[in-house]
């Protein structure tokens, strides 16, 4: 009986060993898996802040582009319009001054658009594509696709902008 006695001591003593080392066990597994959880969420706000902080740039670099580049092109253009050239040479110099001065004008804000937003959609690309070409009369923007909800970011606008720019104005150019 007494040995027994030590059998079953023996016995409780392993099985307690046993849920000890899977207690143990399991109590890692669950910190492992916390930490995890905290990482990814610390990678998450991180990845977050970045964006904030992009936008926050965003939104200084347009308003200065408005109120300081904007504001001095507004008043080149103002005192532009005041002055007559003397001869037809000059006025036609001038003509082309402000006309490249409200070109440039029109780009800056297409620009500072663009900048402030992070994403756009499809559609709201056409109509900006459409307001650019407005003043040529030899250039009719005609849309096909798909899905004019599609959200495009700011960049992929910008680049798609800047192509379908270049082959229109080659086209105008070598045509």
């Amino acid at each position: 009986s007494q040995r027994n006695l030590y059998l079953f001591i023996a016995a409780l003593l392993v099985i307690g060993a046993a849920v000890t080392i899977w207690l143990v066990y399991r109590n890692r597994k669950i910190k492992e898996e916390k930490l995890k959880k905290e990482a990814s969420m610390q990678a998450e706000l991180l990845k977050m802040e970045a964006r904030n902080t992009l936008q926050n740039d965003r939104l200084r670099i347009s308003r200065d582009l408005h109120d300081n580049i904007g504001a001095n092109l507004t008043f080149i253009h103002t005192n532009l319009t005041d002055i007559k050239p003397d001869d037809e040479h000059q006025n036609e110099q001038w003509n082309e001054v402000k006309i490249m001065l409200d070109e440039t004008i029109t780009e800056l804000r297409r620009t500072v658009w663009l900048i402030n937003k992070s994403s756009v959609s499809l559609e709201e690309w056409i109509v900006k594509l459409r307001e650019y070409y407005r003043r040529i009369q030899k250039v009719i923007i005609v849309s096909e696709t798909e899905n004019h909800e599609r959200i495009v970011s700011s960049k992929e606008a910008t680049a798609l902008f800047r192509i379908v720019q270049e082959a229109v104005n080659n086209a105008l150019k070598h045509a």
